[in-house]
């Protein structure tokens, strides 16, 4: 362990969780504290150069959670940090396909790019003069049906089991599907006006009986890939089975970097890759997975976000 690296390892040990999880998520000038700033300056210096790797921020984050109460929203950070941190481990620095890579990077990266430039890249930013972007429509629903979404984001979801079912309401019994936004027609491979559409989810939290809107769905490929395992293609299903958990995340990695890479784009799709499975075997609640997600985006961007 380098000098330098070993130096701020004990800085960031001496934080506590909630002061921890802030300081690697936010922006170095998003928080009002001089030294806050300049251990986040030194955290971004050392990981331009993949000097710490994710096993070791999680290490110390454990460490810090030790003895601190895990409220919904610390959780929320938690998930999303793992998720910061697996882009910047060295195995993963470059997210696309070489030569002399896996079955699990190359099937896992041609996801990635078959949702985007077959689906994301076509929903999302403005196709044309015509063409309203995703936030417009959205903001146009809003309108018409007299509701409020928890952000201008489609929500992609990736459960690392690859199931997907037909409707969000089959993973949560707090989920109603609405109307969804309007579609857009687009005329691609030699297929006339083909439509998009994309749903609308109402999420109910129990409690305080409020709804939450949101526009999400599971990624196609996912459930593709899910297919795919349940037919027997000799010795190439043994390694599909064998990658599937290797490839899932690799389709996240590799998708994430694309995103980021177009600006039309990264802002309005949230992914979502998480364990949707219970110690027991059974779904988690999605609609809890979405809650935490939504918190911790508002945690991140208080602007976009008002209490």
């Amino acid at each position: 362990m380098t000098p330098l690296r070993q130096q701020l390892i004990l800085k960031l040990e001496k934080l506590d969780k909630n002061d921890l999880i802030d300081l690697l998520l936010l922006p170095k000038s998003g928080h009002k504290c001089e030294h806050f700033r300049s251990l986040k300056s030194e955290i971004d210096a050392l990981n331009s150069n993949a000097v710490i790797s994710d096993n070791t921020l999680s290490a110390v984050l454990s460490r810090n959670a030790q003895n601190q109460d895990c409220d919904r929203c610390i959780e929320a950070k938690r998930i999303k940090l793992e998720e910061t941190l697996h882009l910047r481990n060295d195995k993963y620095n470059s997210c696309f396909a070489q030569k002399t890579d896996s079955l699990d990077t190359i099937v896992g990266v041609y996801m990635a790019y078959s949702i985007f430039h077959g689906y994301l890249n076509l929903v999302i930013p403005r196709t044309g003069t015509t063409e309203p972007h995703l936030q417009e429509l959205m903001q146009d629903y809003e309108a018409t049906n007299g509701v409020k979404f928890a952000c201008y984001k489609l929500f992609l979801l990736i459960p690392k089991s690859t199931y997907c079912p037909t409707t969000l309401e089959e993973a949560s019994k707090r989920i109603t599907k609405c109307d969804p936004l309007p579609e857009k027609l687009i005329t691609r491979a030699g297929v006339q006006d083909r439509s998009y559409k994309n749903s609308v989810y109402k999420i109910l939290n129990w409690e305080t009986e409020k709804s939450t809107y949101v526009v999400a769905e599971y990624a196609t490929p996912v459930k593709t890939y899910k297919d795919v395992l349940t037919y027997n293609y000799g010795e190439d299903s043994d390694a599909y089975k064998k990658n599937k958990d290797k490839v899932v995340l690799k389709f996240n990695l590799a998708l994430q970097k694309i995103l980021q890479e177009h600006e039309n784009c990264t802002n309005y799709c949230e992914l979502v890759y998480y364990d949707d499975k219970n110690e027991n075997g059974s779904l988690k609640d999605l609609a809890d997975v979405l809650t935490e997600r939504i918190e911790a985006l508002k945690i991140g961007d208080t602007e976009n976000y008002p209490d």
